[in-house]
């Protein structure tokens, strides 16, 4: 395995470093700037002798004037060694604000030895200041300017950020990684795309995380040359996350025949979400179950919980995580609480998949945006959500009882429920209802200052109209805006016609007089 040689600078400058507040100050006139190139490099706090500094000859830079405008473009610079250090010759500059955007250290032969990475290129993050970086100059005076490179080998260096130039590609600690799935029902592997993995490593007490979407093919990995171990995880909805440990030299067994991992199919609940990269939202939940058994939460870095107690709450999961799933003994859990109060924001959520939650008797949604619910659970009784923007079909669901939330406007599929009592939701929601013998009880007051149109309120009544048809029933019907004078408002129209049909023939009473 080649070893990354990074070099470390800090951007200095003796005679002259400007911060933002200090732009003004610049007199006019004509000063200068001088680049250094150190030979050593800091691998793993040692100093250790670079193999390629003593072939350099010259540097190539490329300088915007601040505010734009190219100054040198591509400009060659000879550089002399002088105590054990590459110093450039001085490039002169009227006094102003400057941007380096390109920094490249050359041999005799013009051949690349070192480069300094671009912000927004694929490899940025192996340096603390990638290009462009700010400098100022001023008249008669000369700035110092060292930047970050990293060596570099014979490979592309498009990942630096250069597209369009021949260069070589990072030397690095990297390795080719592809991911596969097995399916126990099958008898040959899949590729599995869109797989996240997350590399963590301590060294000399510094934590370091990298987070790579992994595509379905083999995969080039580039990291820092760090000692010590990697902890490596793989994650990928509707899989069983995997996870293991390995040193830079079991790594090094991979830079040509790729590690391959094997992800499993998971067969349990799962909730998904939508921005992973939004350190404002985690994943919170709280599980209520029957007795002991245990289950398996899986937060998608290979590491299982075990969840023995009745009651059990879990807050606060890092964001990096995109799915967490549960395992085992699910038909021992009663009621699922997931509820996303972070930073005052709703929390987004891709999928809440919980249908193989088999005994499942009670969920509860508080502040979760949900794209998609699945639900088929022939146990669950009620529902109740609060500030949650949830799509929900409840065909499946065939014990439901109560269906109760607050500003939460969706569309609710009731078709199958022919044990639900009552329904109370607010706003604009739709309801597609089914025979519902038992359906005695329809609400939609709504909380938050959004008041039901009414369109959707006269086709609310045409639909349980045509519900209360297939199954006669008396019943109530509530429609209004708690904030509102008046507070219950009445259909129109061809509303107001079904509205007297279900008042007169079949004894449904509703709050406001039918005019």
């Amino acid at each position: 395995m080649k070893s990354l040689i990074k070099i470390f600078f800090v951007l200095i400058i003796p005679i002259v470093l400007l911060s933002s507040c200090q732009k003004d100050k610049v007199t006019t006139g004509t000063g200068s700037v001088t680049f250094k190139v150190q030979p050593n490099s800091i691998i793993n706090g040692k100093s250790t002798k670079s193999q390629n500094t003593s072939a350099a000859v010259a540097i190539i830079v490329t300088i915007e004037k601040y505010g734009g405008g190219v100054v040198y473009d591509k400009e060659k610079i000879d550089i002399i060694q002088l105590n054990g250090t590459y110093l450039s010759k001085s490039l002169s500059l009227q006094s102003g604000g400057y941007l380096l955007t390109e920094f490249l250290v050359i041999d005799a032969n013009n051949q690349i030895l070192y480069a300094s990475p671009k912000k927004g290129s694929k490899l940025e993050y192996l340096v603390n200041n990638p290009l462009s970086i700010y400098f100022e100059t001023q008249a008669n005076q000369e700035s110092i300017l060292i930047p970050e490179v990293i060596n570099t080998d014979s490979s592309s260096l498009n990942d630096l950020g250069y597209v369009g130039f021949s260069f070589n590609d990072v030397k690095s600690l990297q390795f080719l990684i592809n991911v596969v799935s097995k399916d126990p029902d099958k008898p040959i592997f899949d590729l599995v795309d869109s797989s996240l993995i997350h590399i963590s490593t301590i060294s000399n007490l510094q934590y370091k995380q990298y987070t790579f979407t992994l595509t379905n093919a083999v995969n080039h990995i580039y990291l820092n040359n760090d000692t010590g171990q990697f902890i490596i995880n793989i994650s990928k909805k509707g899989f069983i996350s995997w996870a293991d440990t390995l040193t830079k030299t079991q790594l090094s067994n991979f830079l040509t025949t790729p590690l391959q991992v094997i992800l499993v199919p998971a067969n349990g609940i799962s909730i998904t979400y939508s921005n992973v990269d939004d350190n404002q939202y985690y994943a919170n939940f709280t599980i209520t179950k029957k007795t002991s058994k245990e289950i398996d939460i899986d937060e998608g870095y290979g590491l299982i919980q075990k969840l023995n107690n009745i009651t059990y709450t879990h807050e606060e999961t890092p964001y990096l995580i995109n799915c967490i799933q549960m395992r085992n003994n699910l038909d021992d859990i009663q009621s699922i609480n997931v509820y996303g109060l972070i930073k005052r924001r709703q929390s987004e959520m891709e999928t809440i998949d919980l249908q193989n939650a088999s005994q499942l008797e009670n969920l509860t949604l508080q502040s979760a945006s949900v794209k998609k619910l699945v639900l088929n659970n022939s146990t669950l009784k009620n529902v109740l959500f609060e500030y949650s923007n949830v799509p929900m079909s409840f065909n499946g669901c065939v014990n439901l009882k109560t269906i109760k939330g607050n500003n939460s406007p969706g569309n609710f599929d009731i078709q199958t429920c022919d044990k639900l009592n009552s329904i109370e939701i607010d706003n604009g929601s739709t309801v597609e209802f089914g025979a519902n013998p038992l359906l005695t009880s329809v609400s939609i007051l709504s909380r938050d200052g959004s008041l039901i149109t009414e369109d959707e309120l006269n086709t609310l009544v045409i639909n349980l109209l045509a519900s209360v048809e297939l199954a006669p029933r008396a019943g109530s019907f509530v429609a209004g805006n708690i904030y509102s004078n008046p507070i219950f408002v009445a259909p129109t129209g061809a509303g107001l016609v079904a509205a007297k049909i279900l008042q007169n023939t079949y004894n449904w009473t509703f709050t406001a007089p039918l005019n």
